[in-house]
């Protein structure tokens, strides 16, 4: 079992054991089983820096498993999760003392699982989608663009922009065929996962993967 205290003025705790996260405050305590969780968020804001232009990529010598296990103590970078269930939704973030100790637990439990999902998904519908993404073994789909042939893909990219963008690149094309802010991409670690088992170039991962097997 992993308990964490609040460490920003205020009361609250959060745990994580065997039947998943619960958040408790003053006032209200919040759960969500592992077997609920169907997706997460994942997020990074710079310290002293708000709104959108709060959330920022590690730079391409490192990544955010590094930076997870190297972040106590350090105050350049505050990170967040939230994890959606059918109807529960919890955030929790660098308001916790040692909060990369949660949020490294639930990407070790949650990563192999979903990307077994996601395979399942391909073999029943032909398609593994991640919110506004959709992947396949002929074509991509970003949002509201027309699908991409596998073709035509450049990459498919994690863009270090304020804030951090997934991006479906075209041959030949200056411009980003379709894109989204990276935290709007559920289960995105997996989906860059998935996207390169399908032969798709995937640029990028360099600041996300996480290294499980040194959890």
């Amino acid at each position: 079992m992993l308990e964490l205290r609040r460490a920003a003025p205020g009361f609250g705790r959060l745990t994580l054991d065997d039947a998943g996260v619960t958040r408790s405050g003053l006032f209200r305590t919040r759960s969500i089983g592992w077997r609920e969780l169907r997706e997460y968020r994942l997020s990074l804001e710079l310290h002293g820096v708000s709104g959108d232009a709060g959330y920022l990529a590690l730079g391409p010598l490192s990544t955010i498993w590094d930076a997870l296990q190297g972040a106590q103590g350090r105050h350049e970078y505050r990170f967040g999760i939230e994890l959606r269930g059918e109807h529960t939704r919890l955030r929790f973030d660098w308001r916790f003392r040692n909060v990369e100790l949660a949020i490294r637990e639930v990407l070790r439990r949650l990563h192999a699982p979903l990307i077994a999902a996601a395979h399942a998904e391909l073999v029943e519908a032909g398609v593994a989608r991640f919110g506004p993404l959709a992947l396949g073994r002929a074509a991509v789909m970003l949002g509201s663009r027309a699908p991409l042939p596998q073709r035509h893909v450049e990459a498919i990219e994690l863009f270090d922009a304020f804030p951090v963008r997934l991006r479906v690149m075209a041959h030949g094309r200056a411009w980003p065929h379709a894109q989204v802010r990276m935290d709007h991409v559920p289960n995105v670690l997996a989906a860059l996962e998935v996207a390169r088992s399908l032969g798709y170039p995937v640029l990028g991962r360099e600041l996300l993967v996480p290294r499980l097997r040194d959890s």
